[in-house]
């Protein structure tokens, strides 16, 4: 693949799917999968990971990882114990609906 042919190919490659920029999470997969020739395949063709899945009937999952909100809940119970929290809700709890 040389000049406009290796081009000529990537596009085909993506076929109708848009051409998608690098951002900040394709070089992370790129950079935590070095030998992945799939993943560099996709990311030089400018396709979006999650439009593929999507097209080959495996829609990516949404939302916040369970590990996220694991470690949230984690950090607001820490919080809570440090600040006084308990008593802020006993002293609101006649006046707001908490």
């Amino acid at each position: 693949m040389e000049g406009s042919d290796g081009a000529d190919a990537l596009d085909r490659i993506r076929g109708s799917l848009p051409r998608a920029r690098a951002n900040a999470r394709s070089v992370a997969a790129l950079t935590e999968n070095p030998g992945c020739t799939r993943r560099r395949v996709i990311d030089s063709a400018g396709v979006a990971a999650h439009e593929l899945a999507d097209k080959l009937w495996h829609p990516p999952l949404r939302g916040q990882s369970p590990f996220a909100i694991a470690g949230g809940h984690q950090f607001e119970d820490r919080l809570k114990k440090r600040t006084g929290y308990e008593l802020l809700v006993d002293a609101l709890e006649p006046f707001v609906e908490l």
